[in-house]
């Protein structure tokens, strides 16, 4: 028999269990941009992206790849320790001889430091690059910080007796990083690909049968990859809903909101401020869902408008209703 303190127990971790998301967010403001780095870095791209998927940070694939053009100059072919990972390791500087090893390590070290900067609640991704290179004591000087300022950088080398790193680092590696592209209403697509799957207006009902008023438009997405906030605002809503199974609202606080449904698991709770292109939680079919996607609505003044119309340009599937 279960004894009623346990009850409440297993009770309440059911219900937390969606808000406790995983290291892929870590709470910070990814820049959804693309490396802008010649072929000989580019190449690297899929191998970058298998170890971002084993280390459950995809969504940093490319701005690591503008990383380590920083760190070889994009000279993979006479800079085999392409990422300069070898010290994160404990070993000599170019200690690893080939690429693999090389991107294998940074990728691991990184994902430390977003599990790091999520647990010191810094939630610019500019605090993790640059801890990169001047290693997790950064992030631990910069405790309590809102915005990632490179005086800090400046600072946290004086403190280690100088000439300690590079404090132009975040600079130095957003040079190739190219931001992304916001549609003219400033809203960013949210998600890494930009396929609908699902129009706003009236649509087939696949569960129900007949036709049905579809309040907002449905992203492609896979089951756990991460979502995030079209643009800068504050989380108001941070829920369960019957409909929407798990779900987030953003005010814009310029007339515009924004709901996110059907996700596993949230990633922000109500209250929260977040930038745009923060994850605010990762994809999956609760509530009314017919499959795994995201279900995105875009209030004006209260008053759902198709998002197709605010997002920059979407590529639409085979399967959207004519």
């Amino acid at each position: 028999m279960i004894k009623k303190g346990m009850f409440f127990l297993i009770a309440l971790l059911l219900f937390c269990a969606p808000f406790l998301g995983g290291s892929q967010s870590g709470g910070n403001n990814v820049m959804l941009g693309k490396a802008k780095v010649p072929n000989s870095v580019r190449r690297y791209e899929d191998m970058m992206r298998e170890f971002t998927l084993q280390y459950e940070i995809e969504i940093y694939t490319e701005l690591l790849l503008a990383m380590m053009m920083q760190e070889s100059g994009g000279m993979s072919e006479t800079t085999p320790d392409v990422m300069q990972s070898s010290e994160s390791a404990g070993h000599p500087p170019n200690y690893f001889t080939n690429p693999r090893d090389s991107i294998e390590q940074a990728v691991k070290y990184f994902a430390s430091l977003v599990d790091i900067a999520k647990q010191l609640k810094l939630n610019d991704v500019k605090f993790i690059v640059q801890a990169y290179n001047m290693g997790p004591g950064f992030l631990y000087f910069c405790e309590g910080k809102t915005s990632f300022n490179a005086s800090y950088a400046k600072d946290y080398e004086v403190k280690m007796g100088g000439n300690y790193g590079d404090p132009d680092y975040v600079e130095h590696v957003f040079q190739y990083y190219e931001m992304p592209t916001a549609s003219n209403h400033g809203f960013i697509i949210p998600t890494a690909r930009n396929t609908m799957n699902e129009r706003y207006g009236t649509v087939e009902d696949p569960i129900r049968g007949g036709t049905r008023m579809h309040n907002g438009i449905d992203l492609a997405c896979s089951k756990d990859e991460a979502a995030w906030s079209i643009a800068d605002g504050v989380v108001t809503d941070a829920t369960f809903s019957s409909s929407y199974g798990y779900f987030v609202e953003v005010d814009h606080q310029n007339g515009y909101s924004s709901l996110y449904a059907h996700f596993n698991t949230l990633a922000v709770r109500a209250g929260d401020r977040v930038s745009s292109g923060q994850v605010v939680g990762y994809c999956g079919d609760t509530g009314f869902s017919a499959g795994y996607h995201l279900h995105l609505e875009i209030r004006l003044n209260g008053v759902r408008v198709d998002p197709e119309g605010y997002l920059p340009k979407l590529e639409r599937s085979s399967i959207v209703t004519p």
